[in-house]
């Protein structure tokens, strides 16, 4: 019975500001776009990474969400991190294009563990990305 209320609050927690479904972008020409997305997954549900750029968070990614990040052309590093662990990623960007980015939560020991990774199939970023929301930032 604990377990079941425990991972009911864990689901209840993981609820979010999600806008509209996914949908592409016009691309400005001076700037890229990295687009931010995690599908949703019951294990990890109510957690929620934050990814940052030179310890300045850009959004939390929310079960289900993603994220359309504009900046500038060149090299940025990206990163999530939790108690137990910081994975990061490099993506060298070109203005007037677009990148996909998922995050996720695996099983850790004590908490989830973090991933974040570069999806260079564009054919297989949209068909994970379709389901999720925008996360609608404060």
């Amino acid at each position: 019975m604990k377990k079941i209320l425990l991972l009911s609050l864990l689901y209840l927690c993981s609820c979010a500001n999600l806008g509209e479904q996914f949908q592409t972008k016009p691309v400005p020409q001076n700037d890229a776009v990295v687009y931010f997305y995690r599908p949703w997954k019951y294990v990890g549900g109510g957690l929620s990474p934050d990814v940052q750029e030179n310890g300045k968070t850009i959004v939390t990614m929310y079960n289900g969400g993603y994220y359309p990040h504009y900046t500038s052309e060149g090299k940025h590093i990206y990163t999530v991190e939790s108690f137990e662990n910081t994975d990061s990623i490099t993506i060298d960007t070109l203005a007037g294009h677009e990148y996909y980015v998922t995050t996720g939560v695996n099983w850790g020991a004590l908490t989830g563990r973090y991933n974040i990774k570069i999806v260079s199939d564009q054919q297989r970023a949209l068909s994970e990305i379709k389901e999720c929301k925008l996360i609608k930032k404060d």
